[in-house]
């Protein structure tokens, strides 16, 4: 009887969602930092990193939740090819025709965790911070 009650419970189960970063246009402005934020960006908190950058005359910014690997630019979910290896993952997509990679590799401390760069055609775009 159990068998049947847990395979039941299985089936039924809903597909978690997945989470997309908060922006700051749905956050609102911050007190003392509004100017700073631009309208576009996302916030960057314990699990997102955030970048703000223009491509094309276009504002843009992006976001890594870092806990389900998932690339957000402009409230879009971006496809993604995923590269793991011993000494850190790359994920690559792109943005309109500019080749992207975010690459993700151990800071060396343990305090500070990973570390999360994205280049944008070879250049290394500065992380924002809020």
């Amino acid at each position: 009887m159990s068998v049947l009650l847990t395979a039941a419970r299985s089936k039924n189960r809903k597909r978690p969602k997945r989470n997309k970063p908060s922006s700051a246009r749905r956050a609102g402005k911050q007190k003392g930092k509004g100017a700073a934020v631009p309208p576009h960006s996302y916030m960057p908190s314990a699990t997102t990193r955030v970048w703000n950058l223009t491509i094309n005359e276009t504002p843009m910014s992006l976001a890594l939740c870092k806990d389900s690997m998932d690339v957000w630019c402009n409230d879009e979910l971006v496809e993604t090819t995923d590269n793991f290896a011993d000494e850190g993952a790359q994920l690559d997509f792109c943005i309109f025709d500019h080749k992207a990679r975010i690459t993700i590799t151990s800071s060396g401390n343990a305090n500070e965790g990973m570390t999360h760069t994205l280049t944008l055609d070879g250049n290394e775009v500065p992380e924002f911070h809020g």
